[in-house]
């Protein structure tokens, strides 16, 4: 059992290094970025509005509401395209919500987070909007390459 015990605190204590390390991560270049005072405003403008073209949209968060892993459940929330209009799912409870709430209210307990590519979103938006009259046609235009 001794030997099962010092197995365990070498893992917890190896842990946060192994989490924290960026060694072999492919991230070693992003993490020492310096960028000029340009790139920095485009990239605030991007995180404020989505201006730039590599941008991407929040559509749908799975979140666990309970306190603790063990306990609690799981809830939904999706932007449905032909609605317009950000929904919760809650078991047998769907409900209206707007997408600052669910920035707010999910930054904490969301679980998996989905995203699309603006120009992506933007153009099934307009779809729906405008009542295209075959979907599955457009939605191969749509899925075409960038």
């Amino acid at each position: 059992m001794v030997r099962k015990q010092n197995l365990l605190d070498e893992f917890n204590n190896s842990l946060p290094e192994l989490l924290c390390s960026d060694e072999d991560s492919g991230n070693e270049d992003v993490l020492d970025m310096e960028y000029t005072e340009a790139e920095t405003e485009n990239l605030k403008r991007n995180a404020e509005s989505g201006d730039l073209a590599n941008s991407f949209r929040l559509i749908s968060v799975v979140s666990h509401i309970g306190s603790s892993s063990s306990s609690g459940h799981y809830i939904s929330d999706v932007y449905d395209m032909k609605k317009q209009s950000w929904l919760t799912f809650n078991d047998l409870d769907v409900s209206r919500t707007q997408e600052a709430a669910v920035q707010r209210d999910r930054d904490r307990s969301g679980y998996i987070f989905f995203y699309m590519h603006k120009d992506m979103f933007e153009q099934l938006s307009d779809m729906e909007r405008s009542g295209a009259s075959n979907p599955s046609e457009a939605g191969r235009n749509v899925l075409q390459p960038l």
